[in-house]
């Protein structure tokens, strides 16, 4: 999809060169048919881990429902199902906004998705993430890298099965991490750990080098050879 800025560029070029097509458009909606293709060939060929993500990059560059319906489709084989549930109401919403000729061509995807969801829902795991009382209101809480915000915390989130990586960051850039796995269908529940507090002992002083008496007739240097060293950057 062509960024606010790109578009306007589109437009401008388009008002200088009538009938000529936006370069970003047509660019965007190439590179989105090229992933769609060798999507669809991956995602025939069992390949779905290559499969998933090039479709949802096709429908990111270029969004159809048609390429959105795929994802989802893609995503409950490989056993992603919240993020198939997703995907499958979204393409629900949209289609619900078609015009009947528009809903014709869809050919029953609409049935489709909605047994889908009757199916997938029951299973799909739910993650709840607690803080600490203590947690400063400056804290932040990430899940598989991604942002949550205050209003996900401590409430029944659907996740797909497998690890999830929660990580709780202070201000001052101390963290705390915790690793989860779930399975399909499962609930759990987890309350975060403040990060431990940084080692404040202090360090032992140095030992003094022991000094044996110079030999008779023997001049000692005016200093010990490290003293004069320049200590490295």
């Amino acid at each position: 999809m062509c960024s606010i800025a790109r578009r306007a560029a589109c437009l401008v070029a388009l008002s200088g060169a009538l009938g000529a097509p936006a370069p970003c458009f047509a660019q965007d909606s190439a590179a989105a048919e090229a992933l769609f293709n060798k999507a669809l060939a991956d995602f025939d060929a069992g390949r779905l881990d290559a499969a998933c993500p090039a479709f949802a990059e096709s429908q990111r560059l270029d969004p159809r429902p048609g390429t959105l319906f795929t994802l989802a489709e893609c995503e409950a084989r490989a056993g992603l199902l919240a993020s198939a549930v997703g995907h499958y109401g979204d393409y629900l919403s949209q289609f619900g906004r078609m015009s009947q000729a528009e809903q014709k061509k869809q050919r029953g995807r609409d049935k489709i998705a909605l047994e889908a969801l009757e199916k997938l829902r029951p299973d799909v795991p739910q993650l709840t993430i607690v803080l600490p009382e203590a947690t400063p209101r400056d804290a932040s809480v990430s899940r598989d890298g991604k942002p949550l915000g205050r209003a996900a915390l401590g409430v029944a989130l659907p996740v797909d099965p497998g690890e999830h990586e929660i990580v709780l960051r202070l201000a001052n850039g101390r963290e705390s991490r915790k690793t989860v796995t779930l399975t399909k269908g499962s609930k759990q529940q987890v309350t975060l750990e403040l990060p431990a507090e940084a080692s404040a002992e202090p360090a032992s002083p140095p030992v003094a080098p022991v000094r044996s008496a110079p030999a008779v007739g023997h001049r000692e240097p005016s200093a010990w050879p490290w003293a004069s060293a320049r200590s490295p950057a």
